[in-house]
């Protein structure tokens, strides 16, 4: 018995071409794809590319596009080229936003939910009255969670409707099953052995005797889960059970699956291409060894989205050895420079220059590109006909590696156009600490030092003499 395996390579991808748009050009469309040549193609990468597209075309009021796509061999062995085939169909605007069935709120109050507008007067401006299947989609459940927040547990809808009105134009309409209206009868917890549920009831937003509300519940799911996360529990889930308690009255279990408890084990960096390692571990809470927090994991990620060197910032808690999670944290370096350069125009000067440099993450110490050490530079040049700006900072958030910022600022202005009868200087520096408090207050000490010189125009200089008694003899 013999057994045959047939293999067939992938094809090496040469170029993307599209066939049978209009609308946009092949290099807009070529980007939406995110696929790139000479890397090989599977099936899923061709299909996410494909839904790209019709997404792209949808989120500019195609709804009924279509995109299929061919292999087209190249010339070289092993290799292909990529054909989408569009099919882009009516652009549709959106005349009219209607409701059937809404007897408890109106229109414009349901209306406030969505994103999607009508098509106005300045359209051409917000961009309103686009057709976008897919923020619909979002809009609808926007409205349906609207009715569940006052209330209206079992509210539905059978889907968006389009109704065509001419020339491109549409209706939506949003057929909607209101449902009844439902009381809190009673809030509770399942079985808990790790807290008590005393512990967690102060904290309820969702009471007993109150509408329902799904806002209201889903605050509550983040507070428990909060709760178990921030002291170790980093599994803990819950899941509302609700259940009839009555005509229109329910009751709400949160029921928790509690999980073990861990500590952190390794915090891993990766992506910081240009930016320290130290720079970003500094931002973090979590230090191996202590109880895993998952709130501060969240903390972590706010920090460093905050720092703005980074474009894209993922965190996440993994399995590590047995009762540690490990942290990861994937970063995706951002543009943290720019310099501009400009020639412009005031009353007073006239014509005037500026150069300004900026770099928000700057390191002093770092001869060979000045970046990725998490200070802040910023140097600034103002030259016009009647004054002279020119100032340069630099602050280090983190003093020998303590929470305590140390910054300073050298500057030098000069104008003559306070009077006609002197000039002004103003120059000088200064320094100071600062420390935070908590995340939303600080105390700041600073000491600066500027020395003013008046140059006096001479014949003021004998003209102040004369009114003060005569110029005195030489």
């Amino acid at each position: 018995m013999k057994l045959i395996a047939e293999v067939t390579t992938r094809s090496e991808l040469v170029a993307v071409g599209f066939v049978g748009n209009s609308i946009f050009s092949d290099q807009k469309l070529a980007k939406e794809t995110k696929l790139k040549a000479g890397g090989a193609m599977s099936d899923n990468e061709i299909l996410t590319a494909q839904r790209n597209l019709e997404k792209y075309y949808q989120g500019y009021g195609y709804p009924d596009v279509v995109v299929s796509h061919r292999m087209q061999p190249s010339a070289q062995a092993g290799k292909a080229d990529l054909i989408f085939v569009i099919e882009e169909g009516a652009k549709n605007e959106v005349r009219k936003i209607k409701f059937e069935g809404n007897n408890s709120f109106t229109e414009l109050e349901l209306r406030k939910n969505m994103k999607v507008r009508e098509k106005g007067l300045f359209s051409w401006l917000t961009k309103s009255g686009r057709f976008e299947t897919g923020q619909l989609e979002e809009d609808l459940e926007s409205v349906l969670d609207f009715y569940r927040d006052k209330g209206y547990l079992r509210v539905s809808s059978s889907g968006v409707r389009r109704d065509p009105v001419g020339d491109g134009r549409v209706d939506i309409v949003i057929p909607i099953n209101e449902g009844d209206k439902y009381t809190v009868a009673g809030v509770g917890f399942g079985k808990m052995t790790v807290f008590k549920p005393e512990e967690l009831y102060p904290a309820l937003t969702l009471a007993t005797g109150s509408p329902y509300s799904s806002k209201k519940m889903r605050a509550d799911i983040t507070m428990v889960r909060s709760y178990y996360g921030s002291r170790g529990y980093a599994d803990a889930t819950v899941t509302p059970d609700i259940s009839d308690a009555g005509p229109n009255r329910v009751n709400v279990v949160y029921r928790i699956t509690e999980g073990g408890r861990f500590r952190v084990g390794d915090v891993r960096i990766e992506g910081n291409t240009k930016t320290k390692d130290k720079v970003i571990r500094r931002e973090v809470p979590l230090k191996p060894g202590q109880w895993f927090n998952s709130v501060d994991l969240d903390t972590t990620k706010s920090r460093l989205e905050n720092l703005q060197y980074f474009s894209d910032v993922q965190t996440s808690g993994v399995s590590g050895r047995a009762g540690y999670r490990d942290v990861n944290i994937l970063v995706e370096e951002r543009k943290t420079g720019s310099v501009g350069l400009g020639v412009g125009f005031s009353s007073i000067d006239s014509i005037v220059g500026f150069v300004n440099l900026e770099q928000s993450n700057f390191d002093l110490f770092n001869p060979w590109n000045f970046t990725g050490g998490g200070q802040r530079f910023a140097m600034n040049l103002r030259l016009g006909s009647t004054r002279t700006d020119f100032s340069v900072s630099l602050v280090e958030p983190w003093f020998m590696d303590r929470q305590l910022a140390l910054g300073g600022e050298l500057f030098y202005r000069s104008a003559n156009f306070f009077s006609d009868y002197f000039d002004q200087t103003n120059a000088g520096g200064s320094i100071f600490l600062r420390r935070p408090f908590g995340e939303k207050a600080s105390l700041k000490l600073e000491y600066k030092l500027e020395q003013v010189t008046i140059d006096l125009d001479p014949s003021v200089a004998v003209l102040s003499a004369k009114s003060v008694g005569g110029i005195p003899p030489r």
